[in-house]
This record gives structure tokens, C-alpha cells and sequence, in this order.
């Protein structure tokens, strides 16, 4: 929720105010968003993304055809965003045909995560207090720490792509 601070500012969540603007653009009938929508691959003509191949529903556990099976829809766009990240199956295939930028490594980059959660009315975190969390729990990981008005505490972690252990996740060292 976003509130007014007793300075002026202005607290809001990306997740939310994400959320309404992608409303409002759909509204008006030139955007489609698909959150959480599984995708196959990318469409591509040449070396242009023309969009998306979603994935296909109603299949069972190896893949094939089941009760109700529907085949995926392709999706076509002059403008395909894909939030899929380095790993995820459409940006391997991506890199696979088109290749990363001269100048950029495979493993430049992090996966993080953030919560946001409410202080209990006793807490002495004050308003401001800003903790960095640069080499813990261990020397490759970053995190953060945001106290908000209001007892809303901003909390995250991002753990690099080059520690290569898959049990080694965001979210397992942001509980931590």
C-alpha cells in the first residue's frame, strides 16, 4: 500500500504500482499481460523476436496428450517482454540462437528476492534504519534491511549466478 511519510515522501510497492500500471495500459486494448503464463519457446523470424509459443495444457507427467489437451497458442507481437532471466527456458533459447552482447559473460548476473513484512508494535527499529548485509551469510551473498513508516520493513537478498550449488537459493538464505 502506498502512504503519505511525515517528511512528504512517498512509500509504495513496486509489485503493487507494477500491477496498477499494467491495468491501466491494458485497458486501453494496445497491451496484453501474462503473468504466470507457461511458455514453450520464443517465435522467431531470422534473427527477430515476432513473440511466444505457450506452453501446451492438459498434458500428462512425461508431456503427451491427455484428457483435455489443448495445444499452445502462439502469440505474436511487434514487441515481445520477456521476464524470464537468464536460466528460465525462453532466455537459454534466446542466447542459444542469438547470443549474448560482445562484452557480456553468461554468469554476470544474481537472483534476489524481497519481502516485505510488518514490524510487531514493540519493535525498536525505527523509521530509516538501513542495514546492508554485504558478505553474509556468506562472502558472495548481498542483502538489505529498509525500515518504513508505519512498522513496513523492506527485506531481500540476492545471491550470485557463479555460486553454481542449486541448493544455494535466494530464498533459502533470505529465511535464514
Amino acid at each position: 500500500p502506498a502512504f503519505l511519510h511525515k517528511h512528504g515522501g512517498l512509500v509504495l510497492s513496486i509489485g503493487q504500482f507494477n500491477q496498477w500500471v499494467g491495468s491501466q495500459l491494458m485497458a486501453t486494448g494496445l497491451v496484453q499481460i501474462w503473468p504466470g503464463t507457461p511458455v514453450s519457446e520464443p517465435l522467431l523470424l531470422g534473427m527477430r523476436v515476432e513473440g511466444l509459443r505457450l506452453a501446451d495444457q492438459g498434458v500428462d507427467k512425461s508431456g503427451a496428450p491427455a484428457e483435455g489437451f489443448m495445444p499452445g497458442m502462439d502469440v505474436r507481437a511487434p514487441l515481445t517482454v520477456v521476464g524470464d532471466g537468464p536460466v528460465g527456458q525462453i532466455g537459454q533459447a534466446l542466447d542459444k540462437k542469438l547470443g549474448l552482447p560482445n562484452g557480456h559473460a553468461h554468469r554476470e548476473w544474481a537472483l534476489g528476492m524481497k519481502f516485505v513484512i510488518e514490524l510487531p508494535e514493540d519493535s525498536e527499529l525505527q523509521p530509516g534504519t538501513v542495514w546492508h548485509t554485504f558478505g553474509y551469510p556468506e562472502p558472495e551473498i548481498f542483502g538489505f534491511l529498509y525500515v518504513h513508516p508505519d512498522r513496513l520493513v523492506s527485506v531481500g537478498i540476492f545471491v550470485p549466478s557463479w555460486l553454481g550449488d542449486p541448493s544455494r537459493t535466494a530464498y533459502r538464505y533470505l529465511q535464514h
